[in-house]
């Protein structure tokens, strides 16, 4: 669900920049900003492991190209930023339903 918001905030900054509303995407991303961090800080690394820092490595890159997107007011970081959170959605929804099983 924290995926899906961030996606869903990402994706209001990109209509916002179209359409120039500079405060509004500012809040977007900032929104989008900190349930990216709450995933990095949610992450277990004594149990994830290598795929938690992986994590880690892939949410502070998705931090930068989100904050570079707000600096420039640019819609190409944002394209990655979501590509690379859509990634890790799609991740997740296929291995929940084998987490599920006993």
């Amino acid at each position: 669900m924290m995926l899906d918001g961030a996606l869903m905030r990402v994706a209001a900054a990109r209509g916002q920049i179209e359409r120039g509303e500079v405060a509004a995407k500012a809040e977007s991303l900032s929104r989008a900003l900190a349930i990216v961090e709450a995933l990095r800080l949610a992450l277990d690394h004594e149990r994830g492991g290598e795929i938690a820092h992986n994590l880690e490595n892939l949410y502070d890159y998705v931090s930068l190209r989100i904050t570079q997107a707000n600096l420039r007011t640019s819609v190409q970081p944002l394209e990655e930023a979501a590509s690379l959170l859509n990634e890790v959605r799609l991740a997740w929804a296929a291995i929940a339903p084998d987490a599920a099983r006993p």
